[in-house]
């Protein structure tokens, strides 16, 4: 409330306002560049956008014209006018969220902390303004280079510390680089209890500067770039994931360039990602969701590696300089980067940037992951969770089957998939009514070991839970016995069918990123995944339902107000 009083005493000023008004010109010129290559779903969003609050339906050139002649035209003072309006119109709302009322603030202690905020005397000084994020690294020289067969027009480059760049020419989507970055390892690497420790550490890093620069230096650098990036450490794996315009890649390499050699973990950002660890830990606690979560983690993984959230104890011995110490241990150097670029460029520019800010990187000890996997439990194994007396029941079914994460898998995997899902909306949902959610989820996990995932999720009133569960597992067990039927397998085949004709930019860096866990003839390009789209049967969807279901081998996780439920 005190910078918001801050802000309304002394206003905006010319330097605050340039700098909104080219970020939104940015953003704008990047729609504009992306409005030819546009797809279904930007489409559907602004007809639902339109529709349901009125939004404008203009083409992508008058949405821009019409915005550049507003802040053209804007000046601090209305800004700063605008501003006290909103702020005089209404009394503040002040909501507190917690676990429980003892932890939360009185409604009086509430309105306190309103009535004591004050404004400061003199506006906060601004921080200079730097004029580059890093010089420019002297390049290193690839150790080899060559074009790929995997995708068409896909180069790549190797360098001596380990690292690869990967380039895949596309012109799907116009004015769009997608990138990202893995390496094997993540927090199997890490002592035991670091997963969660792992997160907040990404997430303290991330919101800081880099190198001598601070947050706010480098968020007012890039309010002009189109650059997005993030990073993380998962079981097997740590990596990057970002995008840009092409005019702004060389940014987006300096960033991660950065994030590598020169992280910091600010005092702001480590309170921040400290409280989010914080919330996600109480919520375990109390959440049903999170509760749920929790039990299937230890049903099937056991705690002692992947439990999600921080310990009080890990909480309580948090620090600065321990979040950054564990980014360093696994972004902090290369040994085995794949670093992916897919866009509509010239192979040269990306040489360049890799030469100068990929193959210049710190290389580390080569290692990999650590295979955490225990066997998926046999029999039966169940966990209830209690929910409040107004709250719906759910229950998850997870099942498993260790088979070969081949293309003709993945593929049966995803009609399969679609074949199901239209099962349980009709079998459970449709003809019970007693689900409002009805669905299922196949996929494959690439490593430490490749399997084939089932996950089902069905919402039920307390008192026909029973019937739920006994309908939802006959749909599997039905498909197990007899596979699909000719006319509902044309229809899931038409469903997939169409998913995979939708390429995208995200579809070529998937394939690429695979490489570290597949052998080449296994990785699921686009065309791979259409012919084996062509050689899907009744009974090779069978054979993997099969596989998953004919079983008793299954994690079921129910939520339920009711013992007997």
């Amino acid at each position: 409330m005190s910078v918001l009083e801050t802000i309304e005493r002394h206003g905006f000023s010319e330097s605050h306002l340039a700098r909104a008004v080219k970020e939104i010109k940015t953003s704008l010129q990047y729609e504009l560049d992306n409005s030819a290559t546009k797809n279904d779903q930007p489409y559907a969003e602004e007809y639902l956008w339109h529709f349901l609050l009125g939004g404008d339906l203009g083409s992508a050139q008058d949405s821009y014209d019409q915005a550049q002649v507003i802040l053209d035209s804007i000046t601090p003072g209305e800004l700063t006018a605008r501003f006290r309006w909103a702020m005089n119109t209404s009394g503040p709302l002040v909501i507190g969220v917690g676990p429980s009322p003892d932890s939360l603030p009185t409604t009086a202690q509430l309105a306190e902390a309103v009535a004591a905020a004050r404004p400061a005397a003199e506006p906060p000084p601004e921080e200079a303004p730097i004029e580059e994020l890093m010089a420019v690294p002297d390049p290193a020289a690839p150790i080899s280079e060559g074009p790929l067969d995997i995708l068409e027009g896909s180069y790549e480059w190797r360098f001596d510390n380990g690292s690869k760049v990967t380039f895949v020419p596309s012109d799907l989507s116009r004015g769009t680089v997608n990138m990202g970055a893995r390496s094997l390892g993540g927090w199997s690497k890490l002592p035991a209890g670091s997963a969660a420790l792992a997160n907040a550490a990404v997430e303290a890093v991330i919101r800081s500067g880099f190198g001598d620069h601070s947050k706010a230096q480098i968020n007012r650098f890039l309010s002009d770039n189109t650059v997005a990036l993030s990073a993380y450490i998962r079981e097997g794996e740590e990596g990057f994931n970002g995008s840009s315009s092409p005019q702004d890649l060389e940014t987006l390499f300096q960033v991660v360039h950065l994030l590598t050699i020169a992280p910091r973990v600010d005092e702001a950002a480590f309170a921040q990602a400290r409280n989010s660890a914080a919330r996600r830990t109480s919520l375990a606690e109390v959440n049903p969701a999170w509760k749920a979560y929790l039990a299937y983690l230890e049903a099937r993984y056991g705690l002692e590696w992947h439990l999600p959230v921080v310990t009080r104890e890990q909480l309580a011995s948090m620090t600065a300089e321990g979040l950054r110490d564990l980014y360093l241990s696994r972004l902090g150097d290369v040994d085995d980067m794949a670093l992916v670029v897919v866009g509509d460029l010239d192979p040269s520019e990306v040489e360049r940037l890799a030469r100068h800010y990929i193959g210049t990187l710190p290389s580390g000890d080569p290692d990999t992951f650590t295979d955490l996997l225990r066997p998926f439990p046999t029999g039966v194994t169940e966990h209830r969770v209690a929910v409040s007396a107004d709250e719906s029941a759910v229950l998850e079914i997870y099942h498993e089957a260790a088979i070969p994460t081949t293309p003709a898998n993945r593929v049966n995997a995803d009609v399969l998939k679609a074949i199901l899902n239209d099962h349980l909306f009709n079998q459970v949902r449709e003809k019970l009514g007693a689900s409002y959610v009805a669905g299922i989820n196949i996929y494959p996990a690439l490593g430490p070991k490749q399997i084939i995932h089932s996950d089902v999720t069905v919402t039920s009133e307390g008192g026909q839970l029973r019937e739920v569960h006994t309908q939802a597992l006959s749909v599997l067990a039905n498909m197990a016995s007899n596979g699909p039927g000719a006319e509902e397998l044309q229809r899931a085949l038409a469903i997939v069918r169409a998913d995979y004709e939708r390429v995208t930019n995200g579809t070529y860096l998937t394939v690429m990123r695979e490489r570290p866990f597949l052998e080449e003839e296994n990785l699921f390009t686009p065309q791979r995944s259409l012919e084996e789209l062509g050689r899907v049967t009744p009974a090779s969807v069978r054979s993997l339902a099969e596989a998953l279901y004919n079983s008793e081998n299954r994690i079921e996780i129910i939520r339920t107000p009711t013992p007997e439920g």
